[in-house]
């Protein structure tokens, strides 16, 4: 069993949804990817921006050094620490459950991170 087919099962019993939806898998995926990546975990549960509108967008997270940014409080910390040369980082998650991902599905994703950026 993969570590993305643990989550989807472990987390279904809290996931208001099916745990084979559209919705838990990008949940999963963004947790899996925070975690992967070496993300604070705390980005798990604020990077999910799964949605109507998301623009293709499942999962968002930034962090300067290990300081998670994901309240305008966070900006004035992240941006001294940046000063002192910590690295900023940038998480973008796409969850797609498919064997193939269409190159329109890459490129609207390219998109809607240079837009965002």
């Amino acid at each position: 069993m993969t570590e993305l087919e643990f989550l989807l099962k472990a987390m279904a019993p809290t996931a208001k949804t099916n745990w084979s939806s559209p919705e838990h898998f990008a949940r999963c995926a963004v947790a899996l990817a925070v975690r992967d990546y070496g993300f604070p975990e705390e980005c798990e549960a604020r990077g999910l921006v799964d949605g109507l509108g998301d623009r293709g967008l499942d999962g968002i997270a930034f962090t300067i050094g290990d300081t998670a940014i994901s309240e305008p409080e966070d900006v004035d910390e992240a941006i001294a620490a940046a000063r002192a040369g910590e690295p900023l980082r940038a998480l973008f998650v796409q969850a797609k459950n498919q064997e193939r991902i269409a190159e329109d599905d890459v490129k609207k994703f390219g998109d809607s991170v240079r837009e965002f950026l």
